[in-house]
């Protein structure tokens, strides 16, 4: 069985990141998943942005958080369009990966079901207590992104909590003391859907343990074909990259 293709940030490698450019083009090479970052406004307001500030992407300057949505409507981003919505990418009707940069629930929500799309909408954040407060609505599937080095030490505890609520859940935990982790990567608990570790760190014991549970795993980020290889080797069931066309093709001769 094949790996499914996730869109980081849409196609990145072919359109800029973050743009319906981007994600229509991910969507049209292949990928099954789309995944975006959304940020809020000063009048609170949902717009689609990896980062906290405009100029990387955009032709704006300043903080997302500093402008309402009506002067975001007036930037452009580098291949001239004008940044998107969260609503304007769930209008794709593509399964979709929502990234949150700081959103309160209470704006998140709302959009989400205002696009009849909660039941294919993954909603993942590095924040434990957003993602319990997203496990309290079984309409939408929450993922808690994991760093290892944080596990430990600033987030002393949170494997026993991630363990509760797996079994509160649906009686799968992923054993953490058997899952090896260099420094520096990440180990990604999608909660009830994937475990995610950045490659290379990903090993066959991972998905040996996750599989055993009935945790899908995928892996990020793949651009290379020699990882994709590795990837697909492993049993790995899915892949986030930045060329989901490039990596489609590759697929076929695997």
């Amino acid at each position: 069985m094949r790996p499914v293709i996730i869109g980081h940030r849409g196609s990145p490698q072919t359109d800029i990141e973050n743009t319906l450019s981007s994600f229509k083009r991910a969507i049209k090479d292949g990928a099954e998943w789309i995944e975006c970052d959304v940020r809020v406004t000063k009048d609170r307001k949902l717009i689609i942005m990896h980062d906290d500030d405009l100029p990387r992407t955009t032709d704006g300057a300043g903080l997302v958080e500093d402008h309402t949505l009506a002067e975001l409507k007036k930037v452009r981003c580098k291949n001239g369009e004008p940044i998107p919505t969260l609503r304007d990418v769930l209008g794709l009707g593509a399964k979709t990966v929502v990234d949150v940069k700081d959103v309160p629930l209470e704006l998140l929500l709302p959009e989400i079901e205002a696009a009849k799309a909660s039941n294919r909408v993954m909603i993942s954040s590095f924040d434990w207590d957003f993602i319990r407060e997203v496990n309290r609505h079984d309409e939408v599937k929450p993922a808690f992104l994991l760093k290892p080095g944080s596990v430990f030490s600033e987030m002393e505890g949170v494997e026993t909590e991630v363990a509760a609520v797996f079994d509160m859940k649906s009686e799968l935990c992923v054993p953490f003391e058997d899952i090896p982790l260099k420094k520096g990567g990440y180990l990604n608990i999608y909660h009830l859907i994937m475990v995610a570790p950045e490659e290379p760190e990903t090993s066959a014991k991972i998905v040996k343990n996750c599989h055993e549970r009935g945790v899908s795993i995928n892996v990020w980020v793949i651009n290379h074909p020699d990882d994709l290889k590795r990837c697909v080797e492993l049993g790995v069931d899915g892949i986030i990259t930045d060329a989901p066309g490039k990596m489609r093709g590759l697929l076929k001769s695997i």
